[in-house]
């Protein structure tokens, strides 16, 4: 069974991704908090916004990557390239992080093996 070992390191990197989601979403929230201060505030968010999409998808965590999939593509319709934000999202900011905290709520209720409350 070759993929037994591949599989085990598989489920630790997504305990290791579904714990650091609640860390990850404190730090979007305090880079949208300074949004329009600067461009690399911009890019910060745009970077964390972009690495969950991804990273949600890779580990099993598909709402979480399609709640930040969604805020991504209405803040930067020219994509990851392209981080130039979009100032007409700001008034659906709110809602769309309030989608990705619930997603990642769910992750994180839903693998309590990831060692998070």
């Amino acid at each position: 069974m070759a993929d037994d070992p591949l599989a085990a390191k598989i489920a630790v990197l997504q305990r290791a991704f579904v714990a650091q989601l609640p860390e990850r979403i404190r730090a979007l929230d305090e880079a949208l908090a300074k949004l329009g201060q600067d461009e690399e505030t911009v890019k910060a968010v745009h970077v964390i916004v972009h690495s969950l999409a991804g990273a949600g998808a890779t580990f099993g965590c598909p709402e979480v990557s399609a709640a930040a999939r969604e805020m991504e593509q209405a803040m930067f319709p020219g994509g990851l390239g392209h981080s130039k934000f979009d100032p007409a999202v700001h008034a659906r900011l709110p809602v769309l992080m309030a989608a990705l905290k619930a997603a990642a709520q769910r992750a994180v209720a839903e693998n309590p093996e990831s060692g998070q409350p």
